[in-house]
């Protein structure tokens, strides 16, 4: 049996209420809390050992709903499953509104050392028109919860390219995160779910987002300002003030290294396979306890489907495409896949060559996900 390197990414469906914008799969209903941990549990008890793990990720939905025994119950029902190495990264995602020193310290001292916190804007106008539960005072107060709790590893995210919103209004949200120093800040342009309470706002035209050119101007300014404030930018999204406080678990996405979920609607990737379970937590739960298990489906990557999925990751971290290490594991080389593209996304400045990587430009960045329409596999 092959042993990886694994990453383990436990969800937790369960929010306080939904946002405008959030097609994540995650309910409201508490009284299932109970019945799903039970679920879960036994799910990863039944789980086959395929390497040790380095990573542990909680996602949601919203994990800090979690009692923190419940969160300890669960780590310690995965390391009697696993091998969890001394220095793995251990993260969970909690929103402002949902935490208290107690619980935090909690989270520490049973290994939770890397924290990540649903800010999405310092701007109160802002959080009540993406239906957070918070406000930008709340947002403070639970950085400064997380480092009285001694969370010395601490992320945010951010959202951008909401109406009428300037490059000026990105400075005070920047400058906000920055004046915090918190280790890693993710930035994600406001984007349209489908069936989303935004998506039907923006459909009746009762909300305007910034359009194409508006969106890259903000994208644009929103790295100059995390650079100025001493932020490396590893990851179209995502900034690191070290090196070391890069997430090592979502890097695992980005490479294509393997990974095992668990939980309603929680994907899983061991090469080349992928499958995903149930999104349903009362169908999860329902499939666990009767034993016919909750994965809803798979599939088997084919080569063209790893080849084109390893270009698009690999584009969307700033390194790039190691050039060598590609062709060694696809047995074509990236000039032949883009073909007679490959010299115009050269001469265009979209992509770059530099030591044997190919990577996008500042201008790449901006038209990262049409760059690879212009493979031929």
């Amino acid at each position: 049996m092959i042993q990886y390197s694994l990453g383990i990414y436990l969800h937790t469906p369960f929010c306080v209420k939904k946002c405008s914008y959030c097609d994540f799969y995650s309910i409201t209903d508490r009284r299932l809390i109970g019945p799903y941990v039970d679920a879960l549990k036994r799910e990863i008890q039944r789980a086959e050992c395929l390497g040790q793990v380095d990573t542990v990720y909680w996602g949601g939905g919203t994990p800090s709903m979690l009692p923190a025994a419940t969160v300890a119950e669960v780590m310690d029902v995965l390391a009697a499953r696993f091998e969890i190495l001394p220095d793995a990264e251990i993260s969970l995602e909690a929103n402002p509104g949902t935490v208290d020193l107690a619980y935090l310290k909690e989270l520490k001292r049973i290994g939770v050392n890397r924290l990540n916190l649903g800010v999405q804007s310092f701007n109160d106008q802002d959080l009540s028109f993406l239906g957070r539960i918070h406000n930008a005072e709340e947002a403070v107060k639970a950085i400064d919860l997380a480092r009285q709790a001694g969370f010395e590893n601490l992320g945010i995210d951010l959202i951008y390219g909401l109406p009428g919103q300037t490059p000026l209004d990105l400075e005070h949200q920047i400058g906000a995160a920055a004046a915090l120093a918190v280790e890693h800040i993710s930035c994600y342009l406001l984007t349209l779910e489908p069936a989303t309470p935004l998506a039907r706002l923006v459909a009746q035209g009762t909300v305007a987002l910034p359009d194409e050119t508006q969106a890259s101007q903000l994208m644009v300014a929103m790295a100059e300002l995390l650079a100025a404030a001493g932020y490396h930018r590893y990851e179209i999204s995502n900034f690191a003030r070290e090196e070391r406080y890069i997430c090592r678990h979502n890097r695992r996405y980005w490479t294509m290294a393997p990974y095992l979920g668990f939980g309603p609607a929680a994907h899983s990737f061991v090469p080349p396979r992928r499958y995903w379970n149930l999104s349903s937590v009362s169908d999860y739960i329902e499939a666990v306890t009767d034993g016919s298990g909750p994965v809803a489906g798979s599939e088997t990557l084919t080569r063209e489907q790893r080849i084109l999925e390893a270009v698009y990751l690999d584009l969307r971290l700033i390194e790039g495409i190691d050039l060598t290490a590609f062709e060694s594991v696809f047995q074509v080389t990236v000039q032949d896949l883009f073909g007679p593209h490959w010299a115009g996304l050269l001469a265009e400045n979209i992509l770059e060559i530099n030591n044997g990587w190919l990577r996008l430009t500042e201008k790449g960045l901006l038209l990262a996900d049409a760059v690879p329409l212009y493979l031929d596999i």
